[in-house]
Order: C-alpha cells, then structure tokens, then sequence
C-alpha cells in the first residue's frame, strides 16, 4: 500500500494518538507515553517528524515522549534519527544473513519439489540470544515463537525449522532472564513478542492445530520462571494445610491432628461432590474452622489439589502443607503411610522445626520424611512419557530419572511458590482420567513424580528430613537407593 508523508500528516498522526497517550492505563517509559515506529529509514526524515511530535505533545499537555524504533532489516542507533531507543524484531532484525543464523541441514521431506526459499534452523535465535551483548543505546530485546511467511511468499519463503513451544520457552525464559539481570529499571524492562497474530509470517501466539495453546503457556512459564529467580518475592508466615477427604471415617483422625496446631494456618478440606454434605456436617459437629471445596470424584487427591492450589491468593500463604486420609492399601500399608507421615508433617514439633529448615535453607522447596523419598527410576514405569511431558511444560529439560527422587503418597511440606509451575499449567479435572480403581499409570500418578520438576522449575531442591524422638535432621538432596519396607512394597 503506498504511503505518503508531510508534516500536515505527522500532526493529523500524533493529534489523533493523543487520547491514548494521555490515559494513564497507557506504556510508559521513564514516565513517558511510548510511541513505536517501523523502520524510520522509510520516512522522508524521520528526525523531523519526531520533532514535530515532541513539540506538539509539548504544547498539548502530553508533555515528552519516548519515541522507539524497530530493528528491522536495518539495525542502527535511533539516535541517528532523534529516537530514544530500538526494538528487536526478530527474525526480521537478523536480516536471515548472520553467520550464527544456520540454516536448516535437514533432512527435508519436500512437497513442492520447486521450492526456492531457505531454511534457517530456529535453535540459532536461542543461541544468539544467549551470546547477546548490549549496544551503548536503550535497546529493548524481542523474540518470536516461529516464522514461515510461505502463505505471503508461496514457493519461496523463509522458514525457522523446529520452532515448538518447548524452544520458545527456552528462547524467551533466556531473554528474560538477562532483561530482569542487566536493567535495573523497572520501566526499561521489556521484552517484546514477534507476533500475537502474524498468520501471514506463520509467527503467532494464538491456538493454533499443531500446537494448540503450546506458545501461550510457554509465555506464561517462561515469565513465572524469571520472576521466581529475579524477583524479590515475600512469603507470608500464615500455612495453607490442605486435606483430601475421600474416605471420611478417616477425618476425625486426621482433625486430631491439626487440632492444637499453634502454627497461624487455615484448613482446606477437599472431597467428592457427593460426600461434601456428610464432610461439612462432620466438620461442624467438631466445631472445627475449616473450608470445604467439593471436586469430581477423578485424580484422586491431587486433582482436588490442583484445584485448590490454582485459587489460593499466594499473596497470604508462604507455604502449604498437603496431606490426605489415605485409605488405598498401597500393598496393604496405607493405614502405616498415613499414620507415619502425618506423625511427621502434621506433629506440631515436627512442622515447626520442619518450617524452621525452610528459613535456614533458602534454596529448599520442598520437604518431606526421608523414608517416603524414593529415587524416580525404579518406581516411573508406565508414568514416564507423562512425567517428561508435564516436566517440559514446565520448562525442565534436564530430567534425569535416574538421579531424581520424589515423594511417595503425595503428601509433604512446600514453599507456595514450589508449586507455581505446576498450578500455571493450569490442568482442569477433566485433564484427569475418570476413576476406576487404577494403581498406576494415571495423570495424578505422573503428577506426583512431576511435583519435583515443579519444584525444580522454581529454581528450588527437594529435601528431606528424619523424624528422632521429635527432632529432625536436615539430609540434604540425597539420592536414596533404597526406601523403607513398607514405602517398597506399596511401590513394587
């Protein structure tokens, strides 16, 4: 489409922009509304045309603004054109002709056998990224999800083989990384996305069929990690305990419990849709404070979980002590499980000294019995593919099952923000498979091994601890070759 530009038409732009600037919902920087130009080398001179803006903002009561220019097929210092800054827009600002830009070596499987575009291989951005140097001038840094502009370009477009939300997620997590690490100013750190809906370019946050909301979640986890590892984040001393209450007669046990914790804390009793009525008047008749959220009768206890740890406001829970009257047999141990970890979680003594390990070691997540800590590998089986699967969502791509423990029985002492990754995952109880007396293999069975790479995701380790005569002893991040008899043989 032709364009054409006068200084008439730079007053009708910035006098028609005006309301938007002056909405204090609008992006600034350093104070300022931020206004984005593409490519000013296409202006007739682009210096005048942001001085006329200036002047008029000026004397229109904006008062100044920050004026930013893409990195697109020219990269040049926005001071050459009376800017104040630039954007990456990547691929665009590659030029797709950099040496550390590969292109793709294949294999290739062809349908248009006439194709005379080029393969550039997407793992090239994700190391170009991590070898970024700053220019000397206000650079904001930008990443895309994909490109192929093939629909614009049909037989010779340009293509980044092997995009997927996996190296998105790496590629975006490493700029945010260094945005969050380098400029300290809140205003200056923003990182840009090529594109929310560039179907024509093939770069596009938006579901799509391959992927389906893939780069969405990506973004989300990718933003959560950084946060959790560059941010300041306070953790109230108030405990969330949550308990599932599947089998009821257990409840009063477990009340027992809980009953002269001195801890400031609030109760979750989850249950099944059906059972709610009997659980709520149990509660009442034990006059014991507690809220009841009812779930559908699928994942046990973990989709319930799930639940409640996807609306808890974190902003007045530190931590989250997850528990549940486990009535399975497990191989005929489950009354031991319970028994043994709730003496160990729930204990007064115990949970205080175990809350105590947390504030002596901040590089802890989560803890837990050391004799309920098994070493992955032996006890994976049919829950692997699924555990890799939830362990990349959440941006671990290092799982090691051979190294890596978790928790038998699904119940442990946690930092809120340990659980971050898995709750931004955002799994719904229909994700779960419907109940029928399964004893592995399940969604919830992965999700209790993939709670470590929740915690790994968070930039935090697994410990455990050892219960003696009401004292604990801080063992580390082990690697336990071998489990107690009773652990064993519910897992063999």
């Amino acid at each position: 489409m032709q364009h054409s530009y006068d200084a008439r038409d730079d007053i009708a732009f910035i006098s028609h922009l005006s309301p938007y600037l002056k909405n204090e919902k609008y992006l600034r920087v350093d104070g300022k509304p931020l206004i984005m130009v593409w490519r000013p080398t296409l202006l007739p001179d682009a210096r005048a045309t942001v001085q006329r803006w200036r002047d008029w903002c000026l004397e229109n009561g904006i008062g100044p603004i920050h004026v930013c220019c893409s990195q697109a097929y020219e990269r040049l210092d926005p001071a050459e054109h009376g800017m104040d800054s630039a954007y990456q827009n990547p691929p665009s600002d590659t030029r797709w002709i950099e040496p550390n830009i590969d292109r793709f070596a294949g294999p290739v499987d062809w349908l248009n056998t006439k194709f005379s575009g080029r393969l550039f291989d997407y793992r090239s951005l994700v190391r170009r990224a991590r070898g970024f140097v700053p220019p000397d001038y206000i650079l904001f840094r930008g990443v895309c999800p994909s490109w192929d502009n093939e629909a614009r370009r049909p037989g010779r477009g340009m293509v980044l083989v092997g995009a997927n939300p996996q190296r998105y997620l790496e590629y975006l997590e490493t700029v945010l990384d260094q945005t969050l690490r380098d400029v300290p100013d809140p205003e200056r750190r923003m990182v840009f996305i090529n594109a929310w809906n560039e179907w024509g370019e093939g770069a596009h946050l938006e579901p799509d069929r391959r992927f389906g909301f893939g780069d969405l979640e990506a973004t989300k986890m990718a933003t959560l990690r950084s946060a959790l590892r560059h941010c300041k984040i306070d953790e109230p001393e108030r405990l969330a305990v949550v308990i599932h209450a599947y089998h009821i007669d257990l409840l009063e046990e477990c009340l027992g419990w809980l009953n002269d914790l001195t801890i400031p804390h609030d109760v979750f009793v989850t249950t099944a849709h059906d059972r709610r009525p009997m659980v709520e008047a149990f509660i009442a008749r034990q006059g014991f404070p507690a809220t009841v959220i009812s779930a559908e009768n699928r994942g046990r206890d973990v989709a319930p979980f799930l639940q409640v740890l996807q609306s808890l406001d974190f902003r007045q829970y530190g931590k989250i002590l997850k528990l549940h009257l486990k009535g399975s047999t497990e191989g005929g141990h489950g009354s031991l499980w319970r028994r043994g970890l709730f003496d160990a979680l729930a204990h007064e003594a115990s949970l205080k000294q175990a809350l105590g390990l947390f504030e002596s070691h901040a590089e802890v997540g989560i803890l837990g019995p050391s004799a309920f800590l098994l070493s992955m590998r032996p006890f994976l089986g049919r829950n692997e593919q699924a555990v890799r699967r939830l362990a990349e969502r959440m941006g671990v791509f290092d799982a090691d099952p051979d190294k890596d423990t978790f928790f038998a029985g699904t119940m442990f002492l946690a930092r809120t923000k340990a659980l971050l990754p898995l709750g931004a995952l955002g799994l719904l109880p229909d994700d779960f498979e419907p109940e029928q007396g399964q004893s592995n293999g399940t969604l919830a069975h992965a999700i209790e091994r993939a709670i470590t790479y929740s915690t790994k995701a968070a930039g935090l380790e697994v410990a455990a601890f050892d219960v003696t005569d009401r004292g604990l002893i801080f063992e580390g991040r082990p690697d336990f070759p071998y489990v107690t008899t009773s652990v064993r043989g519910a897992f063999a």
